[in-house]
């Protein structure tokens, strides 16, 4: 009734709310999938189709933001990008496998978020003087190869990385290549190299951490061997979440996932990180999700909550696709979560106040969909650098039981 002419909103309780003149409502479905057809008589609709907004767009965003000593290199970036990220995007969508399913834009974002966390140098002036111009040109390549393999590249299984590896080595030796002061070594894949931007060069990713020997008296159960792979994972991880991005890890079971979030969690990030650990089951509900992250925050100011002033907290929430889904397909653990991130925090149910959650970023880990893991819905996962661990290799076995 309230879509209707007389405009009044009937409750439950038998109170009747009449909407002004003024007022109108604007709903903005993914699908029409729950609504009845007396819904979509009463609204104008308009469809945007994905077409609509391409990732150019997202890049002429990202290249308004770009930092002075980096503005002369924007011919540069956009030589690398148009050569390189149509064909990948191609490949990744239709001959690779994507258990997530993911959008176009979405990958791009992603790489763009992974550019800022490896050029954040450039936005500190005195920081960025002490660059050369020979080792700037060197960072935007270096940055742009390594981000291009963990964004784009890194949501497909093992069959589909081998694929994505030989194209780019295919495109790195085609004739009309933009000139790389700094390729990925031939030796291995394109994912077994660390690009290090101190040094200007790559290296393999078991350079990048100290030598690992177990501590005499250790327990069983606490010994984490480092592989490559828990060595690469964790490294995107921190880089992102040093810069307030969300991550999500999603593999199949016994991969690691939660061990090495964990770890670095507790041991990697330093004194300005907290963290809490979540479990999802197929009962969680939403207001419980929301009671157990409002006491672990405090109160800064009337309306705004967060962390210890000067502290970041870091909410990992395990199995994220476990919640089951109510009658019209949302999993509302899922959505409350969605909200904070769409728009900075949520209502207080007892006092309905607005409550603004600040200094907080999500990592999350899930399962394959199938059996009870069900695919959650794009509006969350877009909003996250979607990175799939592939299950260990004979090397990585090899290393751990040795």
């Amino acid at each position: 009734t309230v879509m209707d002419d007389n405009k009044k909103l009937c409750l439950n309780s038998g109170e009747i709310i009449k909407l002004t003149g003024t007022m109108t409502m604007m709903f903005e479905p993914e699908d029409l999938a729950a609504a009845s057809p007396a819904t979509v008589s009463r609204n104008g609709m308009v469809l945007l189709e994905p077409h609509m907004l391409q990732w150019p767009s997202l890049l002429e965003s990202w290249f308004e933001l770009l930092p002075p000593p980096l503005e002369a290199y924007k011919p540069q970036f956009l030589k690398l990008f148009n050569f390189f990220v149509p064909v990948m995007l191609r490949l990744v969508k239709k001959e690779c496998k994507e258990p997530v399913v993911t959008k176009d834009t979405e990958l791009v974002l992603s790489f763009l978020k992974l550019m800022n966390s490896h050029l954040d140098e450039f936005h500190d002036e005195d920081e960025a003087k002490k660059v050369g111009q020979a080792d700037i040109v060197k960072r935007v390549d270096g940055a742009f190869l390594f981000c291009l393999v963990w964004s784009i590249g890194c949501t497909t299984d093992d069959v589909g990385r081998a694929k994505f590896n030989e194209r780019l080595r295919e495109m790195m030796s085609e004739e009309g290549v933009p000139k790389i002061t700094v390729p990925i070594p031939d030796k291995s894949t394109c994912y077994d190299f660390c690009w290090d931007r101190s040094k200007g060069k790559w290296l393999g990713w078991l350079e990048t951490i100290p030598t690992f020997a177990i501590q005499p008296g250790a327990k069983f159960q606490d010994i984490l061997v480092p592989t490559i792979d828990t060595v690469r994972y964790g490294y995107v991880l921190e880089v992102q979440l040093r810069h307030g991005y969300p991550v999500l890890f999603c593999g199949d079971t016994g991969t690691g996932k939660s061990v090495m979030v964990k770890e670095k969690l507790m041991k990697g990030m330093g004194d300005g990180f907290l963290s809490h650990f979540m479990n999802f089951s197929a009962n969680s509900k939403a207001n419980q999700t929301q009671d157990i992250i409002d006491s672990k925050v405090d109160k800064r100011r009337k309306g705004v909550f967060g962390p210890p002033l000067g502290k970041k907290l870091v909410i990992f929430v395990d199995d994220l696709n476990m919640p089951g889904k109510e009658a019209y397909g949302a999993q509302p653990p899922i959505e409350i979560l969605r909200q904070h991130l769409h728009w900075g925090g949520w209502w207080d149910r007892k006092e309905i106040e607005w409550r603004q959650l600040v200094d907080m970023i999500y990592v999350a880990a899930m399962g394959l969909p199938g059996g009870g893991r069900t695919h959650i819905t794009c509006r969350y996962t877009r909003w996250y650098n979607v990175i799939l661990v592939t299950p260990f290799d004979d090397e990585g076995m090899t290393r751990i039981f040795t």
